[in-house]
């Protein structure tokens, strides 16, 4: 003997499961906001621009063998809590092993130090970082080889190794500046920035951007097909 379902009841089934699977999309919705919004706090950002306090950068184009300024600012993002120890850790990736890049940067005894070839600045012990952080340290590199660098300024705890933020300032040099380049590419998305707290926030590849983008219609094509699909069944 078979069950069956009567034309009532299954309207209210359909209706019930229909609100379920309009509600599974928007609650994961909020999740992934929720998620995001939480990595920001106990955060701190690294920016860099050509000027002090100018706007965010990628991407430079410079002269070979031309001293050219770099301005890198650490600041605290709302809810970041203090680490006594950070140092930044720099890495310069050349376009070939020849290649010679000079980054100096000048202590607060006016002493010249060239970050790229101690790998860090800072004093080997650390120094402390709070919510009230928003500094601004000015580097001048000078680049012998044509072609492109990458350098990466990493904000680490001494003790404990841990990322605390994260910046990648991109630098083409060249023997005269093409006159169709444009000098820089600014920071207009939150897809641009790398910031690292708590989890990862915002990042080029996993940005929240990215992560609604992808998923919400994905989630809700699902839906709809479920939906669909339960409304053409038959009573059994």
């Amino acid at each position: 003997m078979k069950n069956k379902i009567s034309n009532g009841n299954y309207e209210r089934i359909v209706t019930k499961m229909k609100k379920i699977l309009i509600i599974i999309p928007i609650a994961i919705f909020m999740l992934i906001i929720s998620i995001n919004t939480a990595a920001q706090t106990d955060s701190y950002r690294i920016t860099a621009s050509e000027t002090a306090g100018g706007v965010d950068i990628i991407y430079m184009d410079v002269l070979k063998n031309q001293p050219t300024d770099a301005y890198f600012t650490l600041k605290a993002l709302t809810g970041a809590t203090a680490v006594n120890d950070v140092l930044f850790y720099i890495n310069v990736q050349k376009p070939d092993a020849e290649a010679i890049a000079v980054l100096i940067a000048t202590d607060t005894n006016g002493n010249p130090h060239d970050v790229a070839a101690l790998g860090f600045w800072g004093p080997p012990t650390g120094f402390p970082i709070s919510a009230a952080t928003n500094e601004t340290t000015e580097f001048t590199g000078t680049f012998d080889t044509e072609g492109q660098y990458r350098i990466t300024v990493d904000l680490k705890s001494v003790s404990t190794g841990t990322l605390i933020a994260s910046k990648t300032l991109i630098v083409n040099v060249y023997n005269e500046l093409p006159t169709t380049a444009a000098t820089t590419i600014n920071i207009t998305t939150a897809a641009d920035m790398t910031i690292i707290g708590t989890t990862d926030y915002i990042t080029p590849e996993t940005g929240i951007e990215n992560n609604i983008t992808i998923l919400l219609p994905v989630l809700l094509i699902c839906a709809a097909v479920m939906v669909g699909t339960m409304t053409k069944q038959k009573r059994i």
